[in-house]
């Protein structure tokens, strides 16, 4: 769960040489926006669940456990650079609680990785943008629950544009040879992942035809 607490053994293991109760509060206040409705802190405690699972993975836990902090900090969906927003914030903030050069560095590389475009990624950048998607290739209520919760956060589209951007983006995953980097997540939630984002796709396409 994306609590305090935990929060804090985090700083604690890499070196924050201040109290890190200040930074958290800031962090919980931008993932309460009210506009979010996926992109919160119930995203946020589903990627440290999931990465607690599959921690044995990581090379360096404590630096993708960060990057999962800060990958969403900043999110406007009227806005393109979310995840360069969200690097620097993550770099401001971890420069105040006395965090090292190097990890700023390394976190704010791993929270642009999240912008899912084509490219090579270390391990640990494969696991967290894996950890990011892992929603795809949930069970279909939840990817009901979640599908419409992105609808929410762009409630200030029209239907007809939201249905052409969204289906852009679900081609988008579909057109990669794997949605998911790691072998983990390719054998597990890959076919159900599709599965679940070709349904989409039909559902848009079938609105789009009652007009």
């Amino acid at each position: 769960m994306a609590t305090l607490k935990r929060f804090q053994h985090l700083m604690k293991i890499l070196g924050g040489s201040s109290s890190p109760d200040e930074i958290f509060a800031e962090i919980e206040k931008r993932y309460q926006e009210p506009h979010r409705h996926y992109h919160n802190l119930n995203h946020v405690s589903q990627c440290l669940q999931e990465f607690d699972r599959v921690r044995n993975l990581a090379n360096d836990p404590p630096i993708v456990e960060l990057a999962i902090w800060f990958h969403d900090a900043v999110y406007d969906t009227h806005r393109k650079d979310n995840e360069a927003q969200s690097a620097r914030l993550a770099e401001t903030l971890l420069a105040r609680l006395g965090i090292g050069q190097e990890v700023m560095t390394r976190v704010a590389d791993f929270i642009l990785m999240t912008r899912h475009l084509p490219g090579t990624f270390p391990p640990d950048g494969q696991l967290l943008v894996d950890l990011d998607i892992s929603i795809l290739g949930a069970p279909r209520p939840l990817y009901k629950q979640y599908s419409e919760a992105i609808r929410k956060e762009f409630h200030w589209v029209s239907d007809a544009e939201y249905r052409v951007g969204r289906g852009q983006v679900l081609n988008r995953f579909l057109a990669r040879e794997s949605l998911y980097h790691t072998e983990h997540y390719r054998s597990e939630l890959e076919t159900r992942a599709q599965r679940n984002i070709q349904s989409e796709i039909s559902l848009l396409e079938r609105r789009a035809s009652l007009g």
